[in-house]
This record gives structure tokens, sequence and C-alpha cells, in this order.
């Protein structure tokens, strides 16, 4: 009897340890796939700068970006999400900057489109760098860093969204800032404050 018990002791700490083996697993892939995040913003924002991806192209890559920022947020809310399926998300994204910088569109949109993407995707990168840090840290919970993601890409999103339908406007461009100063305050001062205001939206 006494045997038995201490095999059911070991087979339990056996299975904490397994445990906790997965869940840093996890928390080390989610960190690298954040940090990835705000390097490929910077990637985006390095080439409108340097004109080697025109605003047609950077706007079909933030939709891409949007697409692996949900996942992201689905993954931080489900551990038990697949994790290849989201590292090939990634590598998804940054063989459509590759092809993008390759393969320019007919119409190139001009230099205000330009401007406005460059500066969204600047911003974009240094959200994702603080979340990134603020998730490592352990200040996010995985909760609050699965809201920021999708706020990222609801951003991302409209970025993608203004400049493929013909051209931004400066004020569709003022409306991305505004969301893009409200992501700013929430990942530094207020992780919740995002879930607060789509509390009080009309349409929740």
């Amino acid at each position: 009897m006494k045997g038995s018990r201490n095999v059911t002791r070991i087979a339990f700490v056996a299975a904490a340890v397994a445990a906790t083996c997965a869940t840093a697993a996890h928390a080390s892939t989610v960190d690298d796939l954040l940090a990835r995040n705000a390097a490929q913003q910077a990637h985006i924002r390095a080439d409108l700068a340097a004109s080697k991806m025109d605003p047609l192209r950077a706007a079909q890559v933030q939709q891409k970006a949007a697409d692996v920022y949900r996942q992201q947020a689905q993954t931080l809310a489900d551990t038990s999400t697949d994790q290849e399926q989201l590292r090939q998300a990634q590598r998804d994204l940054a063989g459509a900057i590759l092809w993008a910088e390759k393969h320019p569109a007919r119409n190139h949109g001009d230099a205000m489109d330009r401007t406005h993407l460059q500066v969204a995707a600047t911003r974009n990168a240094e959200q994702q760098r603080l979340i990134a840090r603020e998730f490592t840290s352990g200040r996010l919970s995985a909760d609050q860093a699965a809201a920021l993601e999708r706020a990222q890409a609801d951003i991302a999103s409209a970025e993608s969204t203004t400049v493929a339908d013909g051209h931004e406007s400066t004020d569709e461009a003022r409306a991305i800032q505004g969301s893009q100063d409200v992501q700013d305050y929430s990942i530094k001062q207020d992780p919740n404050v995002d879930q607060r205001m789509a509390d009080l939206s009309p349409a929740s």
C-alpha cells in the first residue's frame, strides 16, 4: 500500500513538472512571437522609408499582420492552440514582406499614403515591442496581452483598409492615430481600458 502511494506521489510530481515545463515552453514561444511582431513592423517601416515597399503592398502586408495578431490573441487566451500553426503564420508574414519588396503594385499610392503608413508602422513596432517586454516581465497577464494583440489587429486592419480602398484621407489617418493613442495608454498605464471602452460602445 505504501509503495502504491509512493508511485502515485511520483506520478503526480512528474505530471506537475511536465505541466510546468509545458507552460514555460508556451511562454517562451509567445515571447519570441511577440518580439517578432515588433521586428516585422520595423521592417515594414524601413521598407516604406526606403521606398522598397509601396503603400498598397504595405497595406496588404498589414492585413496579413492583423491575421497573425488575432491568432496570437487566441493563443494567449487558450494555451491549447496549435503553436506550430502560429509559428507558420509568422513565417508566412515574413515571406509576404519579402514578396511585397520584389513585386510593387501598379498603383503605388501617393507620398502622403506612404508617410501615413510609415508613421503608423513606427508606432506599431514600438507598441509591439512594449507588449513583448511587459508580457515577458510579468506586468501583463496572458488575457491582457491577448486583448492588446486584438487591438493591434484592429489597427493593422484599419491601416490596410484605408489604403487598399484607394487613398488614406487625413481624417482616416487621424482616426488610426487616435486608436494608437488609446493603445499607448492601454499598454503603459491601464491594460484593461480597451475592454471598458468596448463595453461602453453602442455596438456592445
